[in-house]
């Protein structure tokens, strides 16, 4: 395999880093890691983009075939609150 798990870190939650392993290196030609470009080096070559493609994004207002989960909550709510005041204000 190219990577292996590494040791946990020291952070809350302790997540799993991730290594390289000597045949990742050997593949790609690589004296070590420190041989990998950088994102600025990425980014002028085209290969990461600013923004993630498409409006995948989280927070990213639904689109027609989305409907608004909580738009019938909302109507919901509203004819709820006009109902009870039409009941209790007969009197």
């Amino acid at each position: 395999g190219w990577i292996r798990f590494g040791r946990r870190r020291e952070t809350p939650g302790r997540p799993v880093t991730f290594v390289t392993t000597p045949a990742f290196l050997d593949h790609f030609g690589l004296e070590s890691t420190r041989d990998l470009p950088g994102l600025k080096e990425l980014r002028e070559a085209g290969l990461l983009e600013a923004e993630p493609p498409g409006g995948d994004e989280a927070g990213a207002p639904p689109g027609p075939e989305e409907p608004d989960m909580f738009a019938e909550t909302a109507q919901g709510a509203e004819a709820d609150a006009g109902g009870a005041e039409g009941v209790g204000g007969g009197g």
